[in-house]
């Protein structure tokens, strides 16, 4: 590879023109900048990024861990993310938890090491199980932004970016009242998380403020192999006639489970889950969906964090909550 050096000798410039021509400093000409571009081009130059980032004191990366990859939910969140990163010059380097604590503790520490210029973070299931944030402290005194998208530490000294999950839990369930399903049950595999609490809380809302007098039906668990006996069970025990899911997994299993098991949807179950992803667009029928909005939230993230960026300063903590939108398909009952 050709170095800056090389590059001014050929073209008999200054390294100075050189770097500034490749900037497009206005200080250049245009005719100039042409120049040392169509050179750096035949001759293969190649900025030396570290030494831009040494001399700029920034990387022009972000960092950005998220709980897993299978969720299309963080897929499109990660999509919005990388295109918002991108119109300000940024590139992401992504790294998943898989819900453990320490994977997450040390993703973030290796961000730290590698010197990206923040962190963008959806906490594990571990770490909001286990309520332990102490990994968050380095950050908070090496003044490194940060961003919870998603599942979050409430009354935190960062910046978040959410989804309004109580009202769109509040709001699924009510459309299932006025459709005059009597018996609602709550399915949640993600019941420890912040997302979780606050679905399950809207869910319960409704309940209550529609009168409903009767227990509410919760069933929650860790692992899928303890779905299917919890889900018989409750149904056993409960005439359910319909279902509300905290996420599209969930609202899937159960949507194909209570088919295999010989009820109709919906005219004897009717279901909604969370997320709006293509399994649920695609599924048999139809699921209606609580949609989060997802690239929304990617992009709100990345522009909460510019704005830590750009005035560290004059920013305070930023809270932004996202409204959700409920999406009406085929596996819930027209209204009353």
């Amino acid at each position: 590879m050709t170095t800056l050096k090389e590059l001014a000798s050929i073209l008999d410039l200054a390294p100075s023109t050189i770097s500034k021509s490749l900037n497009n400093s206005p200080e250049i000409s245009d005719c100039t900048k042409l120049k040392v571009k169509e050179a750096a081009k035949e001759f293969g130059y190649i900025p030396n990024n570290a030494a831009r980032s040494l001399k700029l004191k920034r990387t022009k990366c972000i960092g950005v861990i998220i709980p897993n990859v299978t969720d299309a939910f963080f897929g499109k969140v990660l999509h919005g993310i990388e295109e918002e990163a991108r119109k300000h010059n940024y590139t992401i380097m992504v790294s998943f938890s898989n819900n453990s604590h320490r994977l997450e503790n040390n993703h973030l520490q290796n961000f730290m090491n590698f010197c990206v210029d923040g962190v963008l973070i959806s906490f594990s299931t571990e770490t909001q199980r286990q309520k332990n944030y102490k990994h968050l402290n380095n950050l908070e005194s090496s003044q490194m932004p940060l961003v919870m998208f998603d599942r979050v530490l409430e009354n935190s000294v960062f910046s978040s970016v959410t989804i309004d999950d109580l009202e769109g839990a509040y709001n699924a369930t009510t459309h299932l009242i006025k459709t005059g399903c009597k018996k609602i049950a709550f399915v949640s595999p993600i019941a420890e998380t912040s997302v979780g609490k606050n679905r399950k809380h809207g869910y319960l809302d409704a309940l209550q403020s529609h009168g409903y007098s009767s227990q509410p039906i919760c069933i929650e668990f860790n692992s899928y192999d303890d779905f299917k006996p919890m889900l018989k069970e409750a149904m056993k025990s409960n005439d359910i006639d319909a279902f509300i899911a905290a996420d599209e997994l969930s609202a899937i299993c159960t949507l194909n489970t209570v088919q295999q098991w010989g009820y109709q949807v919906p005219n004897q179950i009717s279901i909604v889950g969370f997320t709006n992803g293509v399994m649920g667009q695609c599924s048999n029928p139809p699921l209606t969906m609580v949609s989060q909005n997802a690239e929304k939230m990617g992009k709100e993230t990345v522009k909460s964090f510019i704005k830590a960026m750009e005035k560290p300063n004059l920013v305070r903590i930023q809270h932004k909550v996202i409204k959700t939108e409920l999406v009406l398909r085929d596996s819930t009952r027209p209204l009353l």
